[in-house]
């Protein structure tokens, strides 16, 4: 059986004789380091600041993946991470987000908890038929929407034809 190490893990250790008992308890701390983002990488001080910050984990193994797509799952736990001060903080909130937001979001789900936590805060509604689609990618529109409803942006003005696909 695989141990999962995200959190303390207590290990018993018994002699062969089973006379003797002794108990550990394992904490792994992970590395302040990505090996696929490099010192030169022009994104490695704000990945390395997202990473203290417990804003992002990566995807196991000292991979970040950062030219890698972002599932909207993804996204909202990342969103659900910052709003509360970072991973730690927020599985302790997660733990009151028991009930999937979504129809096609089974509550189980790593992110189940930071959708239905950022549902409830207003950041995101989803779509006219109840689904969220969390496995899908999250579009950069989707983001700047996302991350204008966290910040309390109601309306958004920029000059006209700024970026040359802006309708």
């Amino acid at each position: 059986a695989s141990l999962d190490f995200s959190n303390p893990v207590k290990v018993t250790v018994k002699s062969e004789d089973g006379l003797n008992q002794e108990e550990y308890v394992i904490t792994v701390t992970a590395s302040d380091k990505f090996t696929d983002v490099p010192e030169s990488a022009w994104y490695y001080e704000e990945v390395m600041k997202a990473a203290d910050l417990g804003l992002v984990t990566g995807k196991g193994n000292g991979i970040f993946a950062p030219m890698e797509n972002v599932k909207r799952g993804d996204f909202a736990l990342m969103i659900a991470r910052m709003d509360n001060g970072g991973e730690e903080k927020w599985q302790e909130v997660a733990k009151t987000y028991t009930t999937s937001a979504f129809i096609d979001v089974d509550s189980d789900k790593y992110y189940s908890a930071a959708i239905a936590y950022c549902k409830d805060k207003g950041y995101i509604d989803g779509n006219s038929d109840g689904t969220f689609n969390a496995e899908r990618y999250i579009k950069r529109e989707e983001m700047a929407k996302f991350l204008c409803n966290v910040a309390g942006l109601k309306e958004v003005t920029s000059p006209a034809g700024r970026f040359v696909d802006d309708a």
